[in-house]
């Protein structure tokens, strides 16, 4: 089914300070308890889980990338039927997988076997950030990885993440034909058009700086909408003004040009950092996306 809500015009916040409140938020909305307290830097010395704070119920991780390693936490469900749907669980720029930790234990609740990934350069996984270059295919490896373990369906895998990540989320999917659902949450996902019209600070310049090497639409999932074969949530707040919301939209025409199965939901009067309210619509969206998804044989 594709159902697009009301058209809308509006990078993420400028580095981890900025959107780390964001990712925070995030964790706790979708599962009270706290966030985890720790902030741990990210490293380019090769992988080590010591990186990551211990958190109840996660198994620290190493996981293969493209060339290099990961790490990460996995959780599994307490109980359920197996073999179980899996779920890779992907932060923001310059974030890591302790920030997303509740995240994927909410969803583990649910009955999937997930895997919040620290991105290459951040928090203990190997390698140097690329502006989300590289990622995808380090993305695709951890998918196989995840999907070759004990109790996990291969054929019902999924990838979930925030603005850098979900564009990542997005360029995984066109490169691996075992990511079946995406969830994308306020993603980047036409750099050139997003350079144009985000109003955060200081965003062109990083764009300038540390993307354009790679060459802008090369790192633009909307211009390789024809090669993703998953089903695809993006979700966006219609006030957002570092990731504006047109990029969803972008994202969502290329996909229903290419005749490919989307949605996209707007949260109205949220911004790049989500509020209480706003996780109280999205989440279920989320959840209403991967069992339809994914749980269905």
């Amino acid at each position: 089914m594709r159902r697009r809500s009301r058209p809308l015009s509006r990078f993420h916040a400028m580095r981890r300070l900025a959107f780390t409140g964001a990712l925070v938020a995030a964790a706790l909305m979708v599962a009270p308890g706290g966030a985890l307290g720790a902030s741990v830097a990210g490293g380019a010395g090769g992988a080590n889980v010591n990186w990551l704070p211990e958190v109840e119920g996660a198994e620290r991780v190493v996981v293969p990338g493209d060339g290099l390693k990961l790490v990460g936490y996995l959780f599994r469900p307490e109980v359920g039927h197996e073999p179980a749907p899996a779920v890779v669980i992907l932060h923001d720029a310059f974030g890591g997988s302790w920030q997303m930790a509740n995240f994927a234990r909410s969803l583990a609740s649910e009955g999937y076997v997930t895997l919040a990934l620290s991105m290459r350069g951040s928090s203990g996984s190997d390698g140097v950030a690329s502006c989300g270059a590289r990622d995808p295919a380090d993305v695709a490896e951890a998918v196989a990885w995840l999907g070759g373990l004990e109790g996990v369906d291969p054929t019902r895998m999924g990838v979930v993440g925030i603005s850098e990540g979900g564009r990542v989320a997005l360029m995984a999917a066109a490169r691996s034909h075992l990511v079946r659902s995406v969830v994308a949450f306020s993603p980047e996902t036409d750099m050139v058009r997003l350079r144009a019209t985000t109003q955060f600070y200081g965003i062109p310049e990083y764009i300038d700086t540390a993307c354009a090497p790679f060459g802008l639409s090369n790192i633009s999932p909307a211009n390789f909408a024809p090669s993703i074969h998953a089903s695809v949530l993006l979700v966006h707040g219609d006030d957002d003004i570092r990731v504006p919301a047109e990029q969803s939209v972008l994202m969502y025409e290329a996909l229903e040009s290419a005749g490919k199965i989307a949605d996209v939901r707007f949260l109205r009067g949220a911004g790049h950092t989500y509020r209480e309210q706003d996780w109280a619509l999205a989440w279920p969206w989320t959840l209403q996306h991967l069992k339809k998804t994914l749980r269905a044989r």
